[in-house]
């Protein structure tokens, strides 16, 4: 008798120390309410969103740019009846514990975020990881028309207006939300590669401020407005173009030219086309 009851003994501590062992830590998560329906389940939906975007089953956000974290807890009675009462939420970003809300923020490297919501007599917890990634801008069209030939002289052009036309498109895993970035345009003495520095004279300087989407899952293309660029004689401050070499002129375009956008490449922003030489347009 006394050898049974020690061994009892021993079993109810054991059972104790499991029970302390895995009840302690569901406890920290959360506080199982006191008061409130008896619960047959509970279940938990959380999604993240930018503005009106689900940023889907696997969010990608760009390294500081705002973005909701969205929740919602409902249960069923033991008659299957859904309901919300009685049911907290504790989660590891913030204090709400409402069973329905949302919390707006941002953060600089991968995270994961769980929430665990609670009803008496049900519980479930949920969560997901929110992926830090980057933009990656790239000029893919860049084209001059308009362009008038000098009469019986190939592939020189008269200097006038003509249009310049751009598509950016984003190569990257984040779009570009709510950030002015410029667009700008130089041309002089250079090779395919790009103008040389110190020829290059200002075509043109824009601005792009209703962003640009992912390319890396959706794939857009943005045309940019045409614009006029008068390709003028030497004032000084570049090369004269009645004496220029043959293959003189190439135009240089970069997107985010003063790399306002933290991008994934900061090495393909520009593209060059060219050589072309220019005349100048008489007033004749």
């Amino acid at each position: 008798m006394s050898i049974h009851t020690t061994v009892s003994k021993r079993v109810a501590l054991c059972l104790t120390a499991l029970l302390l062992i895995f009840v302690v830590p569901l406890v920290t998560q959360a506080v199982f309410p006191a008061n409130g329906t008896w619960l047959k389940s509970v279940s938990v939906k959380i999604w993240a969103t930018q503005g009106d975007t689900d940023l889907g089953k696997a969010p990608v956000v760009a390294a500081g740019d705002n973005f909701t974290i969205n929740w919602k807890a409902t249960g069923k009675d033991i008659n299957d009846n859904p309901t919300s009462d009685g049911i907290t939420c504790v989660n590891n970003w913030g204090t709400d514990k409402n069973s329905e809300g949302a919390t707006t923020d941002s953060i600089l490297t991968s995270r994961t975020f769980f929430i665990t919501c609670a009803g008496v007599g049900a519980g479930r917890i949920a969560g997901g990881t929110i992926t830090v990634g980057r933009p990656d801008l790239i000029i893919s069209s860049f084209i001059i028309t308009g362009l008038v030939p000098k009469e019986n002289t190939s592939g020189v052009f008269l200097s006038g207006p003509s249009t310049v036309k751009i598509s950016l498109t984003n190569l990257g895993t984040t779009a570009v939300l709510n950030k002015n970035f410029k667009v700008k345009i130089v041309y002089g003495l250079g090779t395919n590669t790009g103008v040389t520095a110190d020829t290059a004279i200002l075509g043109k300087t824009f601005f792009v401020n209703d962003g640009i989407g992912i390319g890396g899952r959706n794939k857009v293309a943005k045309v940019l407005d045409d614009m006029d660029m008068f390709i003028q004689p030497s004032t000084g401050t570049g090369p004269d173009v009645n004496n220029l070499p043959l293959n003189s002129w190439y135009f240089t375009a970069c997107v985010d030219a003063d790399s306002e956008v933290q991008e994934s490449n900061e090495t393909n922003n520009c593209k060059t086309i060219g050589p072309g030489k220019f005349a100048l347009r008489l007033n004749n």
